[in-house]
């Protein structure tokens, strides 16, 4: 198994605890959360229920009953119970007569599906099941879902009988590029940095995307096989993904585009300009929902209140689908080959590399050797005046030592050459965020870029750093 050795510790040390454990595991779809779950504890494992999406709550109840036939094989005669509070009572009796001296672990798979169609008082008899039996028997019981909104708001910060019951939180991220490269050569795929920055941007660190791919096949082969051939894989997935996590999920995809066509990312009140959905709760449930899904980045512009809030899109594989696959021919011969040679290519590669920097801070960190400071990431965009003119600055870095870092982000095939022009540009947008912020701080440029700089009369002297790809290859 690739990375998750943190998560993967954790859930050890609860097996090991002289006490029971409820364990709510977050992570967007396909991150492989449940693969982590059955991998860990497949030894452990008592009983496991799966939600059915979209199912009604009697198709989830009788999925219940049937899994517990299924892991205790009960006898087809045994009375089934009408009630959750019933299904909970009959399977403590069943694992009461388990005889195993392991301890037992029970896996509630995609449990929002189940709770939130059944509306038959199931975090109810949860909560009961837990307070009343398990907190007595010394059992691991796993609750896993996609939907992170619902499970934060529902079981994590429940205010019935699951209040505070929580004893370890786990968040499963994408792979990093560091984990994508060690998936892929385990997969025997070789490439080099460039090919693998290129399928991330596509595809991001999803594990479940990235085992898709083949050995035998160019990055560029792969890409087109899985998502640009109608019967590929990927194709629809971008509907199929969020309507598995959301209810009422078309409002949902619509911020998704909005955010999606803007490069600096967008205000609330752009955003409900752009998408049409109201000012309200609602509004900021649904960018709630987004951020804690890890679909799109919530950034305060640097030195500005909350209510500068900026969203950003930093779901790789849905830019990928709306720029390249959503209302396109791709089935044309040699679709992405020739699209990779276009003005669009490039900005799209330009956003996603800006993307896979903001995901990898801490590599930046590393590779800048600022891990002994404190550090706060932010972004800048400053509209035109009549005293300034406009700049925006990719990544800003705000250091405890009265330094400033602003970060170009650069994505070339080759290194990078700092002509006469970009030199200007680059202290011109300095001095624009010097006006702008009216800093006292001391203010470096860095540059962030695939394959670094060509030494020149131009780059001496104005970068302080020259972070490559390979930097946000470490660990």
């Amino acid at each position: 198994m690739v990375g998750r050795e943190r998560e993967r510790d954790v859930m050890l040390q609860c097996l090991d605890s002289s006490q029971s454990e409820l364990i709510a595991i977050l992570g967007r779809r396909r991150v492989g959360k449940t693969f982590l779950i059955r991998n860990v504890y497949s030894k452990n494992m008592a009983f496991e229920i799966t939600g059915i999406q979209n199912g009604t709550k009697r198709e989830q109840f009788q999925n219940f009953s049937n899994q517990l036939v299924a892991y205790f094989n009960l006898n087809p005669k045994t009375k089934r119970p009408t009630s959750w509070l019933g299904a909970f009572a009959l399977l403590s009796s069943c694992m009461e007569q388990s005889k195993s001296k392991n301890k037992k672990v029970i896996f509630f798979d995609e449990l929002p599906w189940i709770a939130e169609t059944s509306k038959t008082k199931f975090i109810e008899a949860l909560g009961h099941f837990w307070n009343n039996w398990a907190v007595k028997n010394k059992v691991v019981i796993v609750i896993c879902g996609s939907a992170a909104s619902w499970i934060v708001k529902h079981i994590i910060n429940a205010k019935g009988g699951l209040y505070n019951r929580v004893t370890k939180k786990i968040f499963l991220k994408p792979f990093t590029l560091y984990e994508t490269n060690k998936f892929l050569i385990k997969k025997n795929i070789f490439v080099d940095e460039h090919s693998t920055l290129q399928l991330y941007m596509a595809l991001g660190g999803i594990p479940h995307y990235l085992n898709q791919m083949e050995s035998n096949k160019s990055i560029a082969e792969n890409l087109t096989e899985i998502c640009f051939n109608n019967t590929g894989l990927l194709h629809n997935e971008f509907d199929n993904l969020y309507e598995a996590l959301f209810l009422n999920h078309e409002q949902y995809v619509e911020i998704i585009k909005a955010l999606a066509n803007s490069k600096k990312g967008l205000s609330r009140q752009e955003i409900i300009q752009s998408s049409g959905i109201p000012d309200g709760g609602t509004l900021t449930q649904m960018l709630k929902d987004l951020v804690q899904c890890d679909f799109i980045l919530e950034q305060n512009p640097f030195n500005q209140k909350k209510r500068f809030t900026v969203y950003r899109l930093i779901d790789e594989f849905s830019l990928f689908y709306l720029r390249f696959i959503q209302g396109k021919n791709t089935t044309t011969k040699n679709y992405w080959t020739r699209t990779m040679t276009t003005s669009e290519y490039k900005i799209w590669a330009g956003y996603a590399f800006e993307n896979i920097c903001f995901r990898h801070q801490h590599q930046i960190i590393l590779a800048t050797k600022l891990e002994a400071i404190q550090t706060e990431f932010s972004s800048f965009y400053h509209s035109a005046t009549k005293e300034l003119p406009g700049a925006q600055i990719d990544m800003v870095l705000d250091r405890a030592d009265q330094v400033i870092n602003l970060f170009e982000i650069k994505f070339y095939k080759e290194p990078l050459i700092i002509t006469k022009d970009m030199a200007q540009n680059l202290r011109t947008k300095m001095a624009i965020f010097r006006a702008a912020t009216k800093t006292k701080s001391q203010i470096f440029i860095s540059l962030v870029s695939v394959y670094g700089i060509v030494d020149n009369q131009y780059s001496n002297g104005l970068l302080a750093h020259n972070i490559g790809a390979a930097d946000l290859f470490m660990k």
